[in-house]
């Protein structure tokens, strides 16, 4: 298999529906806008228009953080109903704009803010619960989290966990092993709850009575994937923690996996990656770590295993290699064999503080590896819609069955009309979508291919 030698310099950005724009660019539209000021608002009218926001935008919506961080969440919500109601908008947040009122609903923000009465939490930028490490994401952070659970487990020190779904007996045993003796030492593992190595890093923390962080690719609501119920249950009886980003009752499209990554790097101190293919969710993920300059560990399996080659790529890409607990201990930036600091008792008492992130060895991953950040989307190198996150975005949104209008399907999407026709026309040619009076779906082949990359 060839590698991607492609730089990636992180000089331009690619938002949420494939703008690309650099981060800078955005921000400097907001901030000269005449017609787009900051106003003050309380922080009821602040958590209230966050949540709005993680319905309105989808994960890495560069134009939605530089929005926000300028008219603050209220504010900016206050802009978008002015846009709305036909004020001028700055032709380089056109298409953003179009994206975010195809999902204006007003009685779905209220839905949501009922959630808080019902065991949900949610937590944004310069609330009290807030990661602080979150921070290092930058542009890339999200607009807000909603949560159910435990968030003070966010005050330990956290390792992000992960690997792939087809695990082997060894690389299952080595996550639960690890993860094990590693909470047992006051560790919060963090991972995505998918079957194979996230649910073994999971199941680990579980069998040592311990707290373990689950990030959701879906609504907080609507945990997935559906047979890990059980698990995602017993997270939460040992003083875990379930997140997710989207909106609740989202689905969990693939682009949302991929976004769902950054956070779970980004929340951690380190990252290991156990059993993994070439290109995977959890090489993904120890690329996003790269990015914001969090050490990466690997664990070597055998040359013969296709699960590994991920981890062989990223060992000689200069991650350090993991052959036991101690060497994760270290790359957390412990020295060999100390304990980690725990005070039980500060998070027992609700202290939400992020754990400080400690020294950090400098871990370098090439740029190739972060430049498959960007090569994700599970896509091949032949896929005809490689190198299209539009039109992978609407193949997404896209139904199996009943056809749909386009409407709907550019709220699924999070896009404007004209870009999911576009797209609609690339996945009509390719032989991805078929219409029938103006309603869209997925053709027959189309369906089979996408059960198959399920499975």
């Amino acid at each position: 298999m060839t590698e991607d030698k492609t730089p990636w310099t992180g000089s331009e950005i690619t938002g949420a529906a494939g703008v690309t724009q650099t981060a800078t660019e955005t921000s400097d539209t907001v901030a000269a806008h005449p017609g787009i000021t900051s106003t003050k608002n309380t922080s009821t009218q602040e958590e209230t228009a966050a949540m709005a926001w993680t319905r309105l935008a989808e994960g890495e919506d560069y134009h939605a953080v530089a929005l926000t961080e300028h008219l603050g969440y209220a504010g900016a919500l206050d802009w978008l109903e002015e846009i709305r109601a036909g004020a001028p908008i700055p032709e380089s947040l056109r298409a953003a704009t179009a994206r975010w009122s195809a999902r204006y609903d007003a009685q779905g923000f209220a839905r949501d803010r009922e959630l808080l009465n019902r065991g949900y939490g949610f937590t944004y930028p310069g609330s009290p619960t807030w990661p602080r490490s979150l921070a290092q994401l930058g542009e890339q952070r999200p607009l807000g989290l909603w949560w159910k659970g435990n968030i003070a487990a966010l005050d330990r020190p956290t390792l992000a966990m992960v690997g792939s779904r087809a695990a082997t007996d060894y690389g299952e045993k080595i996550a639960t092993d690890f993860s094990y003796e590693l909470a047992e030492r006051g560790a919060l593992i963090v991972s995505g709850g998918a079957i194979g190595i996230d649910a073994a890093a999971h199941r680990g923390a579980i069998l040592a009575n311990a707290p373990t962080a689950v990030v959701f690719a879906s609504g907080i609501n609507r945990p997935y994937p559906k047979v890990h119920q059980e698990l995602f249950a017993r997270i939460l009886d040992t003083g875990g923690l379930a997140l997710s980003e989207t909106a609740p009752g989202n689905a969990p499209h693939r682009h949302r996996f991929l976004a769902r990554n950054r956070i779970i790097a980004g929340l951690s101190r380190a990252v290991v990656v156990i059993e993994a293919p070439y290109r995977s969710g959890a090489i993904n993920t120890a690329g996003h770590a790269h990015t914001y300059g969090i050490p990466v560990g690997a664990v070597p399996g055998s040359i013969y295993a296709m699960c590994s080659t991920g981890c062989h790529r990223l060992l000689r890409e200069g991650a350090v290699c993991i052959t036991g607990v101690e060497d994760i201990v270290e790359l957390l930036g412990f020295s060999a064999g100390q304990q980690f600091v725990q005070d039980r008792a500060r998070v027992a008492e609700g202290n939400t503080t992020a754990a400080h992130r400690g020294a950090s060895a400098s871990r370098t991953v090439t740029h190739a590896l972060a430049g498959g950040v960007q090569l994700g989307l599970g896509l091949t190198v032949t896929d005809p819609l490689a190198g299209d996150p539009r039109a992978v975005r609407v193949r997404d949104a896209l139904p199996a069955r009943n056809y749909q209008p386009l409407d709907k399907i550019a709220q699924t999407a999070g896009m404007g009309f004209t870009e999911v026709m576009a797209a609609l026309g690339k996945l009509e040619i390719a032989g991805i979508a078929e219409s029938r009076g103006g309603k869209w779906r997925l053709t027959p082949q189309a369906r089979e291919s996408s059960r198959q990359r399920a499975t």
